[in-house]
């Protein structure tokens, strides 16, 4: 078995065993990140983290995560993993509700095993689901980077207000170039079958979107950790779309975005891309 087979191994069985100490123990020491699939699912600290898992614990009887490897972005000391995962919670109430969803993992090769400095696990919307809307609260970020000096996080800053601009711009060109060379890189959008490898899915994709909508983005709290050759930068936004031909029109917020960078040519350049809205389940 892998270093990364054993890190799903073992998330996947503390959770079955609700054994908090080993879930937090799977945790980075000093800053982290993350989020789950619910609103509530944000966690800035360990602290954080560590009450929203006595929480949780609180109102699951068991639970039954299984992850299934995806891609593996990156090599030591540092990579993005991604996992699609099949999630049940089974509830004290005695209620049970099921889940399939994603999960992109950045994790540090730290006293010879891998751990969690920042998590993003979401379920992609489907046709059914209505644009979602939350009250944006900031919340307690703790440093906003480590392990980077202030001119580089101030480049990403510069990076993610680059890339809002071309997406309030509609410009296609411009946010395709912020991507890493063709079958380098991969894409999760929000909805459901919104899995990108290609330069040309992407032209596809972007494409469609401006055709039907005018988009306005801004995002917020960009934290981001380094290690080994790649970056993990992520942010809460809001995006509203307003549709070209109607007066239909919707906001996503809190929007969620997670980028996993690396410097080629001088300029940052996206090897995956994770955005998500929060549900509720």
């Amino acid at each position: 078995m892998s270093s990364l087979e054993t890190f799903i191994a073992e998330f996947d069985q503390f959770c079955r065993d609700r054994d908090v100490n080993r879930i937090l123990a799977l945790n980075a020491p000093g800053e982290i990140s993350g989020w789950g699939v619910e609103v509530r699912d944000t966690y800035p600290s360990r602290k954080v983290l560590e009450h929203h898992v006595h929480e949780r614990n609180k109102r699951i009887k068991r639970a039954e995560s299984r992850q299934h490897p995806v891609k593996i972005i990156g090599e030591k000391p540092g990579v993005c993993l991604l996992t699609k995962v099949d999630f049940t919670e089974h509830h004290f109430d005695g209620t049970t509700r099921k889940y399939a969803g994603r999960a992109s993992w950045f994790l540090e090769w730290i006293q010879e095993s891998w751990k969690i400095r920042h998590g993003h696990w979401s379920i992609p919307l489907g046709d059914t689901d209505g644009p979602l809307e939350f009250p944006y609260q900031a919340a307690e970020q703790g440093n906003a980077h480590e392990r980077l000096v202030d001119a580089e996080f101030d480049s990403l800053v510069k990076w993610l207000n680059l890339r809002s601009s071309y997406m309030n711009k509609g410009d296609v060109t411009g946010l395709i170039e912020q991507f890493a060379p063709e079958g380098d890189f991969i894409v999760w959008g929000i909805c459901k079958g919104e899995e990108i490898n290609s330069q040309n899915d992407l032209q596809t994709w972007y494409g469609k979107v401006f055709e039907k909508y005018s988009i306005f983005l801004s995002y917020y709290d960009p934290i981001a950790f380094a290690c080994g050759d790649l970056v993990c930068l992520s942010a809460h936004g809001e995006m509203t779309a307003s549709a070209r031909n109607s007066a239909k029109n919707f906001t996503m917020r809190p929007l969620r975005s997670t980028f996993i960078l690396k410097r080629c040519d001088g300029d940052w350049r996206i090897r995956h891309q994770h955005a998500s809205v929060p549900i509720k389940i």
